[in-house]
């Protein structure tokens, strides 16, 4: 189903609609629908009204003497038990639940359930069924009711994910109308009153909210697709669009086709139908997809439902909570699909929806499996889901990963599957243990972060180290593989893959240039809370770009400058120094092809006019005047306070106040981040340059690599005794030992530490450094 881009779902309504919703009535323990048979006249007998049967072929799971159907807002008419009709006052309905007596059956009984009834169709809050003047069409979820299929708002059936059945459907139309179903048309049967009956055959077992039907005096139009494993006939059925328009609209399908048959396996529904819709119309019907033909990015919308005829129609998710799958894949595979188009840039909005908007639309940050029902449908699903796709990929490597999705989606066909499944079915598919992996992103909450902690090239070989941080997740993600895009002063790239364990991970490589920056995630095709952006500058105007977080006001400029900017979300682990009282959550790392002829007035984001997780940061014992912009060249330099920044204001165009910390001239290129500055302990603005290079702890450490000892050094000047500690890291992040020395020089005895990579830090209250050490 489309989440729609543009729009964020106000919560008290949803609330306050929740309030509303029907009780979960479903009976999967207790029977096991086999077959619907469903016969239905849609507006010939009677404008905006739909009549006719529906006989339920069921198992029973357990003994019972009742068995319960969902059927939303009907008139029922007369209802049978195996073909021998019960009285009226035998069976009970209130309007969303039919009972109906079925005598002591007993388990493995089967037995068929008949209802005849009348309904002018039932719509919730974005699903159900509508009965238009001229127009029939079902959506078969309902984000905000629950059990949220709505296969109950226009026939009586068991309404749950997990209960799968085959369908026949036999629907009769005035004259000049189609009915379109899932299933394979097997029949045109006209009338003698002229009108016409549909008959559809679906032999694979489906979900009920699966079971698309549309009816409307269409115009149908038809063509050939050409997939990887052969060509579809393709059906497009809409109302009042004509043959060029419906080309035009599709000329990216046979696309999206053979990228989807060749990633993820052929397709297995037979023909491709697409049948208009009401102007919210989005849903992955099986080979009948619901589709509004004036969606504002119409084939952002064919491509995304037509994806779920693998995720979601081939396997589907076992429970609510295991939603990620159905619409997580369908969101990658409609990036994949977008990027093969020509779109770069949507991964990026997909992550900044994830990372952004999350925490405003639902209250913070849950996990994939296991969040909050109210939240099912929203940004958490789609986006984080499509995110966690990509993450592994890029931990599997292509040829892995998707012959590892292909065999899932084949052994699994036409079957339910929850996280637990997916997670274990994965890691025999492609021979890796996902256990750490699932562990963090699907039942944990949150995201990691990458900062490039130091990258040297020696020799002809580039080495990079990258540490990782925390964004809303309980610890770090021990399963990873980073990419990481290096450029050259020239503007080349070449991109990489650095694996992760742990908070500390590095990499070598030989590379085609020596890289004079690096930049994670580059291309936003992993989960991370990393953003990396390309902010081309081509005109003095203002230029805010809200998924950075960053305004640009050139003061010249003669030819188009290139700024690179990384946006790394994390809380930092730089102890506050004296006179600091807190850190921002966001650091920036700018670069690029400019020199110190090109000047600006630089701004980064801050207030309300950025997300709520750090909408205030300052306030509570401070004010904006507390505020300071700290700059370092690298992980290796300490922060230094800006001393010309200021706090500055301006109306976005958009609406509402930008707020931002201003710094004019040439922007340093290096790594930036905000603090609250207590100006009663410290006025930091004391220290003069030249001071504080003096202060700042320089280290060395040799031997390295060492065996038995490390001798480390570092400077004593004008920093008293005492207030300079050291602290040695594993690369796991485990804490090995902490000294607090009082003269220049100490010795660290290493002899008993296992063989591998360590990290030396000397710390004091103007700054910190880190060296690497090797212990053979």
């Amino acid at each position: 189903m489309i989440r729609n881009r543009l729009t964020i779902i106000v919560l008290f309504l949803l609330l306050g609609f929740m309030g509303k919703a029907q009780g979960h009535f479903t009976e999967h323990d207790t029977i096991d629908v086999l077959h619907y048979d469903i016969c239905l006249d849609l507006g010939h007998h009677q404008p905006r009204h739909i009549q006719g049967w529906c006989e339920v072929t069921l198992r029973m799971l357990q003994p019972s003497t009742v068995v319960s159907l969902g059927l939303m807002a009907a008139t029922i008419d007369s209802v049978e038990v195996d073909r021998v009709r019960i009285g009226d006052a035998a069976y009970g309905y209130d309007q969303s639940q039919l009972r109906i007596p079925v005598g002591n059956a007993t388990v493995g009984d089967t037995l068929r359930l008949k209802v005849h009834y009348g309904s002018s169709g039932w719509v919730g809050y974005d699903g159900g069924f509508w009965c238009n003047e001229g127009l029939f069409y079902n959506l078969g979820e309902d984000r905000h009711v629950r059990p949220f299929s709505m296969g109950r708002s226009w026939f009586p059936c068991s309404d749950s994910v997990y209960d799968r059945a085959t369908y026949s459907f036999h629907i009769t139309v005035p004259s000049g109308w189609t009915a379109v179903c899932s299933g394979e048309q097997t029949n045109v049967v006209i009338n003698a009153d002229s009108s016409r009956t549909f008959h559809f055959e679906l032999h694979h077992p489906i979900s009920t909210y699966q079971a698309g039907i549309n009816a409307a005096p269409y115009r149908v139009y038809h063509f050939d697709a050409e997939g990887a494993y052969g060509n579809y006939p393709v059906q497009v059925a809409c109302l009042n669009k004509d043959s060029i328009t419906i080309a035009h609209y599709f000329s990216s399908f046979n696309q999206t086709l053979q990228l989807y048959e060749r990633l993820f396996g052929p397709y297995n529904w037979g023909d491709i139908r697409f049948s208009e819709g009401g102007y919210n119309a989005g849903m992955e019907h099986v080979n009948n997809i619901c589709a509004s033909f004036d969606y504002y990015d119409i084939t952002y919308l064919i491509d995304h439902e037509f994806a779920h005829q693998w995720f979601g129609n081939q396997v589907t998710c076992a429970r609510l909570s295991d939603m990620w799958f159905n619409e997580g894949g369908a969101t990658f595979a409609d990036q994949l699909a977008q990027i093969a188009h020509g779109d770069l840039l949507g991964p990026l909005w997909y992550k900044q929806m994830a990372i952004v908007e999350t925490p405003i639309d639902e209250e913070g940050y849950h996990p994939l499996c296991g969040m909050p029902n109210q939240y099912s449908f929203m940004n958490t699903t789609y986006y984080k889901g499509a995110m966690v796709f990509h993450q592994l990929r890029r931990l599997l490597g292509d040829s892995t990963f998707f012959s590892m999705i292909q065999t899932l989606l084949q052994r699994n066909a036409y079957t339910n599957m929850d996280s637990y499944q997916l997670r274990d079915s994965m890691s025999a598919y492609c021979g890796q243990d996902l256990t750490d992996f699932f562990n963090f992103h699907i039942f944990g909450t949150g995201f990691s972060s990458y900062g490039v902690d130091s990258l040297r090239t020696t020799d002809g070989s580039t080495h990079i180290w990258l540490s990782q941080r925390l964004w809303h997740a309980a610890d770090y993600c021990h399963q990873a593989n980073v990419p990481v895009t290096f450029f050259s002063a020239q503007g080349d790239t070449t991109s990489r893959i650095v694996h992760s364990t742990g908070r500390y991970s590095e990499g070598e490589f030989r590379l085609p240039f020596t890289p004079v920056f690096a930049l994670v995630d580059y291309y936003q095709l992993s989960a991370n809370a990393n953003i990396s952006y390309r902010l081309p500058i081509t005109s003095t105007q203002r230029i805010t770009w809200s998924n950075v977080q960053m305004t640009i006001l050139p003061e010249n400029i003669n030819d188009t400058v290139n700024m690179f900017v990384g946006l790394q979300y994390g809380y930092p682990d730089e102890e506050l120094r004296p006179g600091l009282k807190r850190w921002d959550n966001r650091r920036w790392y700018v670069n690029g092809d400019y020199n110190n002829n090109f000047k600006a007035k630089t701004g980064f984001c801050f207030g309300d006019s950025g997300p709520v997780y750090d909408a205030e940061f300052y306030l509570g014992s401070s004010t904006t005047d507390s505020l300071r912009l700290f700059y370092r060249k690298d992980a290796s330099h300490p922060w230094k306070m800006r001393k010309t920044a200021t706090v500055e204001h301006y109306s976005s165009p958009y609406g509402g106040r930008v707020n931002f910390m201003q710094i004019i001239g040439t922007p340093l290129k290096g790594e930036y981040i905000m603090a609250v500055v207590d100006t009663a302990l410290l006025d930091i603005e004391a220290y003069e340059e030249p001071d504080l290079m003096v202060r700042e702890p320089r280290l060395s450490v040799s031997p390295n690599p060492a065996s038995n000892f490390v001798e480390v050094a570092f400077n004593a000047d004008k920093v008293p005794a005492g207030e300079h500690r050291l602290t040695v890291m594993d690369a796991t992040g485990k804490r090995v030992i902490e000294l607090r020395p009082d003269s220049p020089t100490t010795s660290i005895q290493t002899k008993t530490w296992p063989s591998g990579i360590y990290f030396v830090t000397l710390t004091n209250p103007y700054g910190s450094t880190t060296k690497k050490i090797i212990i053979q």
